[in-house]
């Protein structure tokens, strides 16, 4: 019993495929790039009209956190997105930045542009491999494959 693996099968998609699929990256890119714009204006007017105060964390999970707004009424909110540089325990400070007209519209100043740069990351990536695909640089699937055959 012998390996023969001299048999290679190729999988790369035609060339009109992988410019479609570079075009559809490029597409999916724009849409992101239509978010983030749209997203990172909002955050903008949002920082405009806002106060800088600091709270208190009341409630690891959820994470809780309630400060004290301009006209002294103690606000509570829920903080969604969590990363590393979150606090670590109950009665801990933190930096909240809120909405002079909402206090309920409030988070934490650690994280505040987060959604911005992951969109960023992922509109980088896409347009790399959406441009490779559509110029040639690149090809999508699996170039070689080796067949294993077995010979008696």
């Amino acid at each position: 019993m012998q390996f023969d693996s001299s048999d290679e099968i190729t999988h790369a998609f035609s060339d009109k495929t992988n410019r479609r699929i570079g075009a559809a990256l490029l597409l999916f890119a724009s849409f992101i790039l239509a978010w983030t714009v749209y997203s990172g204006v909002k955050k903008w007017q949002f920082l405009e009209s806002s106060v800088v105060t600091a709270g208190v964390i009341e409630n690891m999970t959820p994470l809780v956190i309630s400060f004290e707004a301009e006209d002294g009424k103690t606000v509570r909110f829920e903080q969604g997105w969590k990363d590393k540089g979150f606090p670590s325990h109950v009665g801990q400070s933190v930096s909240v930045i809120y909405a002079k007209k909402n206090p309920a519209q409030a988070e934490m100043t650690n994280n505040l542009w987060t959604g911005q740069i992951v969109g960023a990351i992922a509109i980088a990536g896409l347009s790399f491999w959406g441009i490779a695909l559509l110029k040639g640089y690149a090809v999508a699937g699996p170039l070689r494959q080796t067949r294993v055959g077995i010979k008696y």
